[in-house]
């Protein structure tokens, strides 16, 4: 167990949307891969769906990670409500986790080049590093810090690793349950008061 962040406002969730190298399953990590023309569409499909939530935007603060297919993301998400001229903040301590020699690569590929360390990673996710890159458990003091960092209602837009630990960071606190959770690229995830409510963003 890590020790949760139990904020008295609402935190808003969302993860970028689809790039190629996503449909292909090949990992990202600090890869600055653009949105396919998929993801745009759903990207604007969070904003649709955050238009129909009754936000008062005028209390909201915008967080993004500094890759382009996040900030894309959060920019098309915007376009489809009332908010202009957005104060977007650009927080490296949302970019995803670092997959270091595994950038680019298929899972496929992992399992096939890196057995050892594939098995190791599946078997404590939170504890074992990629290859020249970061653990699940490594990235969590720049996650906590940036959720610490927290005022009041704020959008993030980030990414689907750091996401499963930032989510669990507002949530239970318990890695073994957060990790299996996966971050969707069709759900946006309102996080308030430890709890988490998964809504769909369909288009």
């Amino acid at each position: 167990m890590i020790e949760p962040i139990n904020h008295p406002f609402t935190v808003y969730y969302c993860r970028h949307g689809q790039t190629d190298w996503n449909k292909e399953d090949r990992l990202q990590g600090h890869a600055d891969i653009p949105l396919n023309e998929h993801g745009r569409k759903q990207a604007r499909a969070y904003g649709r769906a955050m238009a129909r939530m009754g936000i008062n935007w005028d209390e909201m603060s915008f967080y993004v990670s500094p890759l382009n297919r996040a900030v894309e993301t959060l920019e098309l998400l915007l376009e489809q409500t009332d908010v202009s001229g957005a104060d977007i903040v650009r927080d490296e301590r949302l970019i995803e986790l670092d997959l270091g020699d595994w950038n680019g690569r298929t899972i496929r590929e992992i399992e096939q080049l890196y057995p050892a360390e594939w098995a190791a990673r599946k078997a404590s996710p939170w504890l074992a590093p990629v290859p020249g890159g970061e653990s699940y458990g490594e990235a969590e003091p720049r996650l906590r810090a940036f959720a610490q960092s927290l005022k009041g209602p704020s959008l993030i837009v980030g990414h689907g690793g750091t996401g499963r630990v930032f989510r669990g960071l507002l949530t239970n606190g318990d890695p073994a349950q957060f990790l299996k959770t996966g971050t969707r690229q069709d759900r946006i995830y309102v996080l308030e008061k430890g709890r988490e409510d998964a809504r769909p963003s369909l288009f």
